[in-house]
C-alpha cells in the first residue's frame, strides 16, 4: 500500500507543478484539518483549502515551482496512514527554495485521501 501513498505524493508535486486546483482538491477528504506554517495557521476543509491553494498558486504567478519530499518514512494499516518528510519547494530557474516538514495523515476509503496536514518550517536544516 505504500506505493499508493507514494502515488499521492507524485500526484501532489504534479498539482503544485501544473498548478492544478482541482487536481490537488483531490487528494483531500472533504473534511480535512491543515496546520499550516503561514497564513491562517488552521484550516478546516475543501473550501479552506481551496482557498489556501488559490492564493498559492496565485503567488506563484507565471513561475513554476517543482517538489522534492526527502527523509520519507510512511507507517500504515489498512485504513489509516502517516508520511512525514521534508518537501522543498523551488522556483524552477531560480535559486529560490524554502523547505517545509510534513506529516499527512491519511485514511482509506475507495483511495489514499489526505484527512490532516501539518506543516512546520525547521529552525535549522541537520540533515
Amino acid at each position: 500500500m505504500a506505493n499508493r501513498i507514494e502515488k499521492v505524493l507524485e500526484l501532489y508535486k504534479q498539482a503544485v507543478l501544473e498548478k492544478d486546483l482541482d487536481l490537488m482538491l483531490s487528494l483531500y477528504c472533504d473534511d480535512v484539518l491543515i496546520y499550516d506554517v503561514a497564513g491562517q495557521w488552521s484550516l478546516s476543509g475543501k473550501k479552506d483549502l481551496a482557498d489556501m491553494v488559490t492564493f498559492g498558486f496565485q503567488e506563484i504567478a507565471t513561475d513554476r515551482v517543482a517538489v522534492e519530499f526527502s527523509n520519507l518514512a510512511i507507517h500504515e494499516s489498512p485504513t489509516c496512514a502517516f508520511a512525514y518528510f521534508d518537501a522543498r519547494f523551488s522556483k524552477i530557474g531560480f535559486e529560490q527554495s524554502v523547505t517545509d516538514r510534513f506529516t499527512l495523515g491519511l485514511i482509506y476509503d475507495q483511495g489514499w485521501k489526505i484527512k490532516h496536514q501539518h506543516a512546520s518550517h525547521p529552525l535549522k536544516i541537520s540533515h
